[in-house]
């Protein structure tokens, strides 16, 4: 759990963002963050190619609920894989 609390924390996923490093979308809900974080990914070095996450929000869909999840597992396992 420490790893991920830490792996989801605006430190680790502001280095993530980072065009030096990982140059990777956040999974932080920016609305949702202090003045402070959200500043400094604002100022943070911007990537130079790949789409932005504003970019990507117009395509994404919803994850399904997971009892859908745990039907289609079942299903797929049943009429798939055991057959």
């Amino acid at each position: 759990m420490q790893v991920i609390n830490f792996l989801l924390s605006p430190e680790a996923q502001l280095k993530k963002a980072d065009a030096k490093g990982m140059d990777s979308n956040t999974v932080l809900a920016m609305d949702k963050l202090d003045t402070e974080w959200k500043d400094k990914f604002l100022d943070a070095r911007k990537r130079q190619y790949g789409p932005t996450l504003k970019e990507l929000e117009v395509n994404a869909i919803a994850e399904p609920a997971p009892e859908y999840m745990i039907r289609l597992y079942e299903d797929f396992r049943k009429n798939v894989i055991e057959n």
